[in-house]
């Protein structure tokens, strides 16, 4: 979602995926053009009926597994809740390993904030940008069908995989949840391209707080 809106610093491979944060493109299919003449399945000059173009198929509607759906739903709801008590830091790697940006949600200051690291800023955001409101918004649309393109499927324990179609590109967002059934991690891919993977720790952890202390410092 996750694909699944993701931020994407100079030097990284993540694209502008931020779930919740992206619009999620609409998918249109051309169909075929038929011929100009009035009748193109009549028969032609040579007395050989020319062949009829079928229409091609439309949108096939969201494949949304509905334990998959209700069991997502369910870890992104207990995530939201440790956020909101404990605090949420999320760290956004890139392809080769290196902490690309860090998102923290401090629930003693009720403060969200994102860290970039190779621009060295940071901005202030709130908690709907946050990992667990932002893919709980993923989903609904999700759920909903229309603009919203993609998949919920579970076929592991624990491990849900959604798509999201967003500019036209595929995403695939492989979630797996930790020992108390909250998400613990995602790994991210573009068009079977990989972009990435982000940590969820449900505590501001010395890298949310150096965010924070870097959020202060600019006001």
């Amino acid at each position: 979602m996750e694909v699944m809106n993701l931020l994407r610093t100079p030097n990284s491979k993540f694209r502008p995926i931020g779930l919740g944060l992206a619009v999620l493109a609409v998918l249109t299919f051309a169909t075929g053009c038929g011929d100009k003449s009035p009748d193109s399945g009549s028969a032609t000059e040579s007395g050989i009926s020319a062949p009829t173009l079928e229409a091609e198929p439309s949108i096939s509607p969201n494949e949304i597994q509905p334990d998959a759906e209700r069991e997502f739903r369910a870890a992104l709801v207990k995530s939201q809740e440790s956020a909101a008590e404990s605090g949420l830091t999320e760290l956004w790697f890139d392809t080769d390993g290196v902490m690309v940006q860090v998102a923290v949600q401090d629930p003693k200051t009720k403060t969200c904030a994102s860290y970039d690291v190779d621009a060295d800023s940071v901005f202030e955001m709130d908690e709907t940008s946050m990992m667990p409101a932002r893919t709980i918004s993923e989903l609904d649309g999700l759920v909903a069908g229309g603009n919203d393109q993609g998949s919920v499927i579970s076929n592991t324990p624990g491990e849900f995989t959604i798509t999201n179609t967003i500019d036209l590109s595929k995403y695939v967002t492989v979630y797996t949840l930790d020992t108390e059934g909250r998400i613990a991690k995602s790994v991210i891919s573009s068009d079977d391209e990989p972009l990435g993977e982000i940590t969820y720790t449900y505590s501001v952890t010395k890298e949310g707080k150096a965010a924070l202390v870097a959020l202060k410092a600019t006001s």
